[in-house]
């Protein structure tokens, strides 16, 4: 029994003091304190006749969210040159900084191309003709910030002026066995293209695609080694292929790129410049195309030009054919539509019975026009050229 009392007396003795320690921790007057916060010094004046104080975490954000960056408008040259995306830092001294950039073709941004960096740009370059929207925000570990404005870009027209050679004009198939003896040189605003032996041919393409019917080329070119019979032209209406450096070797192979195509061929004879239209549909073992004239020879001499000097070739494609103009002068109507859906074009340039060939070209457009054809072009074959 006594036992129990002085268990009991233990216990009361404790919670007294327990007791006193709480009482004593309320009654003690809490003074004005100054605490550190995110956006420097709080204050916090505290009655003194007060018990009890509650007071909310104060802390800082750490690392703060990146503000919203602001994407610049968007300067691009054509299609198929680079063009890059820049935009204002958001908050360039939060750590751990990256950036994360949607490409969209229709502005909804449902289904988005989608890229990263750590930089405040971003390089592109697009090789079909479309629409494109572009937005950006940041973000790092402690989260990210709203999307950025959208800036848009609609490529209508290929314009090369051949000033950059990353716009990528190569040689693309020969009839050589070897395709290391064809250049596309860049020199002094000019793309240059040379043909290494005799007796064949290459075709000179960026591979950047066409836009949808109608458009037209534009080619001016001039020659420079003025031998017998080479040529150079415009090859349109070529297929992509699933390889694109055809050699001899493989030219029969359908699934090479421009296995079919048409060409126009402008050739220097002597003192005059005679020039026809075909359609290639194949190629034979020694990779020459298999071809049906669509357009028979013309004399540009006949159209009073001198056939030394630069000229520039336009062709107008249709879905149904399409019509021949040099330097601003209409030639002729072409009825033609098996190709005229395949989008990739290019230079054509061959030797005949002498080593090398050498060719100047200034530009090459690639242009969307109106879609309505003009009624004539249904009544006119194409007409009898100057011979």
């Amino acid at each position: 029994m006594k036992q129990r009392y002085f268990i009991k007396a233990l216990w009361f003795m404790g919670a007294l003091m327990v007791g006193m320690i709480f009482l004593c921790l309320a009654v003690v007057p809490v003074m004005a304190r100054q605490i550190e916060g995110a956006e420097g010094i709080l204050t916090v004046d505290v009655d003194e006749e007060s018990y009890f104080n509650y007071l909310p975490l104060v802390a800082k954000n750490y690392p703060p969210l990146p503000q919203t960056p602001v994407l610049a408008p968007i300067y691009v040259m054509d299609l198929g040159h680079p063009y890059t995306l820049t935009w204002q830092s958001a908050s360039p001294d939060v750590p751990n900084l990256y950036y994360t950039i949607q490409e969209s073709s229709d502005g909804s941004f449902s289904a988005p191309a989608v890229y990263t960096t750590s930089e405040s740009f971003y390089p592109m370059t697009r090789e079909t003709f479309n629409s494109y929207y572009y937005r950006v925000r940041a973000q790092n570990s402690g989260g990210e910030s709203e999307w950025s404005n959208i800036e848009f870009v609609r490529f209508a027209q290929y314009h090369d002026n051949f000033k950059d050679p990353r716009s990528g004009w190569q040689p693309r198939r020969t009839s050589s066995p070897d395709i290391d003896e064809m250049w596309a040189l860049y020199i002094d605003d000019d793309l240059q293209t040379m043909v290494g032996d005799k007796f064949d041919f290459t075709i000179f393409s960026s591979m950047v695609p066409a836009p949808e019917l109608p458009y037209r080329l534009v080619l001016r070119t001039r020659i420079i080694h003025k031998v017998n019979e080479v040529s150079y032209g415009i090859v349109f209406g070529g297929n992509k292929g699933t390889f694109c450096t055809v050699e001899r070797e493989e030219a029969t192979d359908p699934n090479g790129c421009f296995s079919h195509y048409y060409r126009l061929n402008v050739i220097w004879a002597g003192n005059y410049l005679k020039f026809n239209m075909a359609r290639v549909d194949r190629h034979g073992l020694r990779g020459e195309g298999i071809s049906e004239e669509l357009l028979g020879f013309g004399n540009l001499s006949g159209l009073g030009r001198d056939p030394a000097q630069w000229h520039t070739w336009e062709i107008w494609v249709y879905e149904d054919r399409f019509a021949l103009y040099v330097n601003g002068d209409f030639i002729a109507w072409i009825p033609a539509k098996k190709y005229n859906h395949d989008p990739y074009y290019g230079i054509f340039s061959s030797t005949f019975e002498y080593n090398y060939a050498h060719f100047k070209h200034a530009y090459f457009y690639v242009e969307p026009i109106p879609p309505v054809v003009p009624p004539e072009a249904y009544a006119l074959q194409p007409e009898a050229l100057p011979r």
